[in-house]
């Protein structure tokens, strides 16, 4: 059931490794459950597939969904490449620094 779920898909086999779950039970789950995503994804992509609208249009479904991949991509380099070039430097003799060396040499003092 962990494939199904997104967050817990990622933490099902450090959690049978914890909980020391028996290898061969672990592994037969894990292919079940491998079986029936790929089966659910497939079975589901030929039935949607065969939906005449669909059907029709998959060209245009094809660009949409290309287009959507390629703005995700620029606005992940966007948000790297603004993050390189506008870099704030941090301020070195800030009045907080300051006291937080003086309250250091009255500790030290002590």
């Amino acid at each position: 059931m962990a494939r199904f779920v997104p967050i817990v898909r990622t933490f099902a086999p450090f959690l049978a490794g914890i909980g020391t779950m028996n290898y061969r039970w672990f592994l037969f789950y894990n292919v079940f459950g491998a079986v029936l995503w790929t089966g659910g994804l497939v079975g589901g992509g030929f039935l949607i597939g065969n939906i005449p609208i669909i059907q029709d249009n998959v060209s245009m479904l094809m660009w949409l969904v290309l287009g959507i991949c390629i703005f995700s991509i620029a606005m992940v380099l966007k948000a790297v490449i603004s993050a390189f070039v506008f870099k704030k430097e941090k301020p070195r003799d800030t009045e907080q620094n300051q006291a937080l060396e003086y309250c250091m040499t009255i500790e030290s003092k002590k």
